[in-house]
């Protein structure tokens, strides 16, 4: 038989909010769930790679492994920074 254990609420409130707010852990679950959210900036994809990281590589490799392949960058980043200026000096 295995052993049940109690914990305060105190501890619960406190484990939750260190794991929300630990490298915004909270945020980065949050907008990943939102379902309307379809692009995200660098630093956002950096928070779920960090988020990913904290866990063991062989049960994320896979994961991680597929943002090489499956993140890319929007075309309208790309034009935006490679659009020449339409400034004339005057």
């Amino acid at each position: 038989m295995k052993a049940n254990y109690e914990i305060t609420k105190e501890l619960r409130e406190a484990s939750v909010e260190f794991l929300n707010s630990y490298a915004n852990y909270g945020k980065c679950l949050d907008f990943l769930k939102n379902e309307e959210k379809t692009s995200y900036t660098e630093d956002e994809v950096n928070e779920i790679l960090n988020l990913l990281g904290s866990f063991r590589l062989r049960d994320v490799f896979h994961i991680v492994e597929r943002f090489k392949v499956e993140v890319t960058q929007l075309k309208s980043d790309q034009v935006e920074q490679s659009a020449p200026s339409t400034e004339q000096a005057g």
